[in-house]
């Protein structure tokens, strides 16, 4: 497959912060927000997370000693072996390490400049597993969760069904992909003190690539909700996790494992 990296140096010690990257993947998807950071064992990449309560081995929400719910982070897209998570970080950390020794500013910069990177796989939607959501109420407009496969490469978690809310599409039904949270600024580039927004850390840039993801998602919420309503075929139980989110157990304990993350 073929990738574009964009990096953007950004030195802060007390974050440990080293930089921004940008991938494209084959001219028709990105990937934002991924962190280079400055860890124990040198330099090592950080992709965007999101954060869901942990949760014992019967399913039930942990929490401290003071009551509160603990949380952990998982990454929202990411490498689903060992051998790509390598190939993958090597080539963000190497356009870093060029971006750097070429002498480019070590602050952070919104000019468009990108390297590109051939890794091994392709990067075709592969797989896409949804569940259905249970309506807490009426106002409730989330409908399922879906996870996606491209190729046996990597993995998108988090991708919502909603209902749509607008008088123009009012009940139809459309993803949302999942979101980092960023400094909000002003038409000029300047930061807004204590003002956040949210961006799509995944999204397609193309409509192709878009139809493509909307479409396998949908295909497959509608097939949990056949399945549900008793009219079509039971996936494998290993697909869902017990708070309904779609859930590859087997490749996610092997990337854990095996990706060396601090």
């Amino acid at each position: 497959m073929n990738i574009k990296i964009t990096v953007n140096p950004y030195n802060n010690e007390k974050a440990k912060m080293l930089g921004y990257a940008t991938v494209n993947f084959e001219d028709k998807y990105v990937l934002e927000n991924i962190k280079i950071k400055d860890g124990q064992h040198g330099r090592y990449v950080e992709l965007p997370k999101y954060s869901v309560p942990k949760k014992d081995d019967n399913g039930k929400v942990l929490v401290d000693i003071y009551g509160k719910t603990e949380f952990e982070r998982k990454d929202i897209f990411h490498p689903i072996t060992a051998d790509m998570n390598k190939e993958f970080t090597e080539a963000i950390l190497t356009e870093y390490k060029n971006i750097v020794d070429n002498g480019r500013s070590n602050v952070y910069s919104g000019d468009k400049r990108s390297t590109d990177y051939t890794l091994s796989g392709d990067f075709n939607i592969s797989r896409t597993t949804a569940g259905v959501h249970e309506k807490k109420n009426e106002n409730d407009n989330l409908l399922g969760m879906a996870t996606m496969s491209f190729g046996n490469s990597f993995m998108l978690d988090r991708i919502k069904v909603k209902e749509s809310t607008s008088e123009k599409n009012a009940g139809k039904e459309i993803i949302e992909l999942p979101k980092y949270r960023t400094t909000a600024k002003d038409e000029n580039g300047k930061v807004l003190a204590d003002e956040y927004e949210y961006k799509d850390a995944f999204h397609a840039i193309t409509t192709e690539g878009y139809n493509e993801m909307y479409n396998a998602v949908i295909d497959s919420y509608h097939n949990a909700l056949a399945v549900k309503q008793g009219k079509g075929q039971e996936q494998p139980a290993a697909d869902i996790s017990q708070d309904g989110i779609p859930f590859e157990d087997v490749l996610e304990d092997d990337y854990e494992q095996s990706s060396g993350r601090r």
